[in-house]
């Protein structure tokens, strides 16, 4: 009984430490169910108060620390926000300190290494994960492209783009594929291209991260000629 007391003391503390470089530690003190916080951060991201979404969704990370739906969601808050670093770091203490099921974790394997491979500038840390997917996957296939995206091999990465594309199944993952393979018709300048698949994208993607990024490109192609 003591160690287990002991192992959950160390889980929270652990987990703690990953959170308190996000805001101040005052701030970090659950004062509800985590059930609770995450409730109340879903109303402030219809309100688009993301930063206080966030802090809620970390208060409720740390009420119930074996949850991780709540980090893979505080995770997409700080990519909205640009705290690329945080989300990260969020999603290593996913892997590490919650209970993830087995396509939990591939989720989780599969989005950190999309932020390092697209956003981070680390496509090498991102190809460690490879090994911890199943090879025949839509998330191995996508990462696959991301690496090769992050590495400025465009059409290689639309190779892997296409075999990702025949294993999605859900309109989000759909989604996520195309506004892949359109960061790579921008990046080869295909701009015709690049708006077909990102027509497509943005009818599909249901994550806000995603979403996100889609209108972001959209401005991007928007803006006069580079």
């Amino acid at each position: 009984m003591i160690v287990t007391k002991n192992r959950a003391v160390l889980l929270l503390l652990s987990v703690f430490s990953v959170l308190a470089g996000c805001t101040a530690a005052g701030d970090l003190a659950p004062s509800l169910p985590a059930e609770e916080h995450a409730q109340r951060a879903e109303n402030l991201v219809f309100q688009r108060k993301t930063d206080e979404a966030a802090r809620e969704y970390r208060q409720a990370v740390l009420a119930a620390p074996s949850d991780t739906g709540n980090y893979l969601r505080l995770a997409e808050l700080h990519e909205i926000g640009g705290e690329l670093s945080r989300a990260e770091s969020v999603l290593n203490s996913a892997l590490e300190q919650s209970a993830p099921t087995a396509e939990q974790r591939i989720i989780i394997l599969h989005r950190r290494a999309l932020l390092q491979a697209l956003k981070l500038g680390t496509p090498e840390k991102a190809s460690r994960s490879l090994a911890q997917m199943p090879s025949d996957s839509l998330a191995y296939k996508d990462t696959q492209g991301a690496i090769a995206l992050g590495q400025g091999h465009w059409h290689e990465a639309l190779t892997h783009f296409a075999a990702a594309r025949e294993r999605a199944r859900g309109n989000d993952d759909q989604g996520l594929v195309m506004y892949h393979a359109a960061l790579a018709y921008y990046r080869l300048s295909q701009e015709s291209n690049a708006a077909k698949a990102l027509y497509h994208a943005i009818n599909l993607a249901e994550n806000a991260a995603l979403i996100h990024d889609i209108k972001q490109l959209w401005k991007n192609l928007d803006a006069p000629a580079r």
